[in-house]
């Protein structure tokens, strides 16, 4: 109960809070609360950390509650007569969730409640592709919110305004010199390809080139990650900068006697002994130290086929494919029971070594193809990426990096057909004519209403594989 204005003692002195007034109200403060929650968590380990950092929600939602409440009862003091609670709390409570979402552009996401831990690449590289409003249409009828693009494109990023969707950018590896040693290169690539899409599309990062080790073009990244860091932040955009790199970055010395550079050498039974390769090396500390310094991720290539197939006696399918058959690898008091874990905690334990134990990982690129080389097909595929957004959407991390979720990146939503032949053309997750190469249950785990797929979630302890896998 709470005073009019002078407590007397007839009851028509008092007003009374229902439980419903409270109820509501807390209902919605709860649910702010486990998305700042989630964003909070993936906010360290992923790319949407500016504009999602904190319990922003909850506090707006807070504050809003208790603004109701007082004009609530300003109201019966002025008016002197019985006034409906809900009537100021629901505005004041919901009003600044509803604007601050908007704002963020996370509206969608709040509404629909989508995990998002899965996106897609956007590869171009076909002369038969749907027009980029197809594309983009037809990622969300799946409820697919985020994807990977490999240099700013304008047709896709117009086509991305207004969709809710988050673009993960790329600039051209032949334009990574000029960014480097030109400031105002960077200057001009952000003003031409960010600023006139900022306001309309959720820019979730900016990676300097893609799989530049080993190679020439490598010694270019740091410079241009600080270039275009520096033009993002002149314009006000709080846009994270990384580089995307491949396992061949990686190396590893066990025996002491012995530096391979094989990743079967580098993650089999001892992925605490990542490291970068000696090439790499002095590149990649410039990197990690950047990355670290502003919290930004590393984004990772990471394939589990390449390695299955280069030594499947050490690498099995089953190890492979996420499958609870497999053999587990012990690791001190660590136990990996996929492949997928196995690499990203490789990366993990080589940024841990080169001063980067709070840069997390994104896996940019991962996937399995359906034809064109050994163990490559329709099932195998299938298994591999529904046991993949299974795994990365449950929040369990890896051994390493246990309850933090792995954004990550499907490879690819089309099959390319003017990349060479074999399996870099058959990637794709659709045709290009739209039809499914094979279903991927991306509804389920996004919160929609599920569609197949057949793939079983075990609990913690793992990933079962499907018996029936929807191919159609």
């Amino acid at each position: 109960m709470f005073g009019r204005a002078v407590p007397g003692n007839n009851v028509s002195d008092y007003m009374m809070l229902g439980l419903g007034d409270m109820a509501i109200p807390s209902m919605l403060l709860a649910l702010v609360l486990c998305f700042d929650h989630r964003k909070s968590r993936d906010s360290t380990t992923a790319l949407d950390f500016q504009s999602s950092k904190g319990f922003n929600y909850f506090w707006y939602a807070l504050c809003g509650y208790a603004v109701g409440l007082v004009t609530a009862l300003a109201a019966g003091i002025l008016t002197r007569s019985p006034q409906p609670a809900l009537l100021y709390l629901v505005p004041c409570t919901l009003g600044p969730v509803i604007i601050l979402s908007w704002m963020k552009r996370e509206l969608t996401e709040l509404w629909e409640g989508s995990v998002e831990a899965i996106g897609v690449s956007y590869g171009l590289n076909g002369d038969n592709l749907p027009s980029p409003q197809q594309a983009i249409a037809l990622l969300k009828s799946r409820n697919i919110r985020k994807i990977r693009i490999f240099e700013p494109y304008p047709a896709v990023l117009n086509a991305l305004h207004g969709s809710g969707i988050s673009v993960v950018i790329g600039t051209r590896n032949e334009d990574l010199q000029s960014l480097s040693s030109d400031p105002s290169t960077a200057t001009r690539w952000v003003e031409t390809n960010i600023i006139p899409h900022s306001s309309s599309v959720n820019i979730a990062c900016i990676s300097a080139g893609n799989e530049l080790f080993p190679g020439e073009l490598a010694q270019y990244i740091p410079g241009a990650m600080q270039n275009l860091d520096t033009a993002l932040k002149a314009s006000n955009l709080g846009v994270p900068v990384s580089t995307a790199i491949s396992m061949a970055t990686l190396s590893k010395t066990y025996p002491p006697s012995q530096a391979r550079t094989e990743l079967h050498l580098l993650l089999w039974g001892h992925v605490p002994q990542g490291l970068f390769s000696p090439d790499a090396a002095p590149i990649m500390k410039q990197v990690t130290t950047f990355l670290q310094s502003r919290n930004y991720p590393l984004l990772v290539n990471a394939y589990t086929y390449f390695p299955h197939v280069s030594n499947p006696n050490e690498f099995s399918l089953d190890y492979a494919l996420f499958q609870d058959t497999a053999t587990p690898v012990t690791d001190g008091s660590l136990v990996y029971k996929n492949l997928f874990d196995a690499t990203v905690d490789a990366v993990h334990a080589a940024l841990e070594r080169a001063g980067g134990a709070n840069v997390e990982v994104v896996v940019s690129e991962t996937g399995w193809p359906t034809k064109g080389g050994v163990d490559a097909s329709v099932e195998n595929a299938a298994i591999y990426n529904n046991n993949l957004v299974r795994h990365v959407s449950s929040g369990q991390g890896t051994p390493r990096r246990p309850g933090k979720g792995i954004k990550t990146y499907i490879f690819a939503l089309f099959n390319e057909d003017l990349k060479a032949e074999g399996v870099e053309r058959n990637w794709g997750l659709y045709y290009p004519d739209m039809t499914q190469v094979y279903h991927v249950d991306f509804e389920t785990v996004a919160g929609g209403n599920g569609g197949g797929g057949g793939v079983t979630y075990t609990g913690p302890g793992g990933l079962a594989p499907p018996k029936k896998v929807n191919v159609s």
